[in-house]
């Protein structure tokens, strides 16, 4: 059997466990299979740590430019037929998918919706043009966008390509609400990372700077994203330094430790973001600025030593309840309190989602996240169900795999 994953995101250490969570349980399930994981235009550095090293498992990344603006003219002025066979990138791209038994789109976020990706959505229309085995593993989609030229048929595309899946599994609650009301068809999931339990250790060199006692803070720029472009980057900053300043008192010996999810971007990502937030917080011994090269792996054994994680990405409170440590959601988008819904830890949560909008301040998120720290939610029997629904949704696409070969 021939496999092939598309559409995977890349320079991000939460979409990495996602990922190898992902592939080594496909690997191990189907040892005689070829897995071959396509990237288009990517740099190396934006893929190469997160590949799983497994002997029937490939990595391929075509080389080809111009990604979302051509396929967003291509469905606005109607060649996607010409660019998909004339293109080199694309022709090869199809020759992997007609080679293919089955076909996986890789788990991600809001790509089919507010970050409006055209060439996944060209990748997807090519998958089902080709009319191969089609999943969409365990993402967050939607809501609707809105504001830009296209976005109408952008959604219709989207709604459209999402209605015809072979298997549809879905990470979060939210997006549940949203598939519901499309009335698609879907086995309720959660992140893939849940499916794995890695035990790589920390490097001995990061071992002896973080110490004893260490708090984790994955803080999140915020105005890179589509729903924080009119935010104030100053008043998001400063929510951050009140947040640490919170967590030196309620653990006046910890080290506040900032791990960076972000990776191989041209603007340094988050490292350089978090070094930032060090230089101009008032105790910057008491932080500690982690390298961006650490790999999930490592990244999950730090948080497992941790005691307490805080984090404004997504996939720090992921790592967080996999390896059953208390944590705080600084939840700024419907994935973060769509996951907490599913496993009842909604008490976990401060909305931040109109942070530095509109007047908003961050005094109330501030309010809720003081009284989170002073009664952090148990994990233990999170972790449980969400590996429960994790190895669940596998075994169901395990079947489906068997019915559709």
């Amino acid at each position: 059997m021939n496999i092939l994953i598309v559409n995977q995101p890349t320079g991000n250490r939460g979409d990495e466990a996602a990922h190898r969570a992902l592939v080594r349980a496909l690997s191990k399930r189907y040892p005689d299979a070829a897995i071959r994981i396509v990237f288009m235009g990517v740099s190396s550095s934006g893929f190469g740590g997160l590949q799983v090293k497994a002997p029937n498992v490939v990595y391929e990344n075509i080389p080809i430019r111009h990604l979302q603006t051509l396929a967003k003219w291509a469905f606005l002025f109607h060649f996607r037929w010409l660019l998909t066979h004339i293109r080199p990138g694309y022709r090869l791209l199809r020759r992997r998918i007609r080679n293919a038994d089955l076909v996986i789109s890789a788990p991600s976020g809001i790509c089919l919706g507010p970050f409006r990706s055209w060439y996944m959505l060209l990748v997807d229309w090519m998958v089902l043009q080709e009319k191969k085995p089609f999943a969409y593993y365990s993402p967050s989609f939607g809501p609707a966008p809105e504001g830009q030229k296209g976005d109408r048929l952008f959604w219709r595309e989207c709604a459209n390509v999402l209605g015809r899946f072979d298997f549809l599994s879905i990470r979060d609650a939210k997006t549940m609400a949203f598939a519901d009301k499309m009335g698609l068809s879907y086995v309720p999931s959660i992140d893939s990372a849940f499916l794995d339990s890695p035990a790589e250790p920390i490097p001995a060199e990061v071992a002896g700077k973080l110490g004893n006692r260490y708090v984790v803070f994955v803080p999140n720029s915020l105005t890179w994203h589509v729903a924080y472009r009119n935010a104030s980057q100053e008043v998001i900053d400063g929510f951050y330094f009140q947040v640490m300043d919170l967590l030196s008192k309620r653990f006046p010996n910890a080290r506040i430790v900032l791990l960076p999810q972000l990776y191989g971007r041209g603007n340094g990502g988050d490292h350089a973001y978090f070094l930032r937030l060090r230089e101009r917080h008032s105790q910057p011994e008491r932080i500690l600025v982690l390298p961006d090269t650490l790999s999930s792996d490592v990244q999950q054994a730090i948080v497992a030593n941790a005691q307490l994680v805080v984090g404004a990405r997504y996939h720090s409170i992921v790592f967080a309840i996999n390896n059953a440590v208390p944590f705080i959601s600084l939840s700024y988008e419907h994935k973060m309190t769509g996951l907490l819904e599913v496993l009842g830890l909604g008490a976990a949560s401060v909305d931040i989602q109109t942070l530095g909008l509109s007047g908003n301040d961050g005094q109330k998120a501030l309010a809720q996240f003081e009284a989170a720290l002073a009664n952090p939610v148990p994990v233990g029997k999170a972790r449980t169900k969400a590996r429960d629904i994790a190895t669940a949704c596998f075994e169901s696409f395990a079947e489906k795999i068997k019915s559709l070969m």
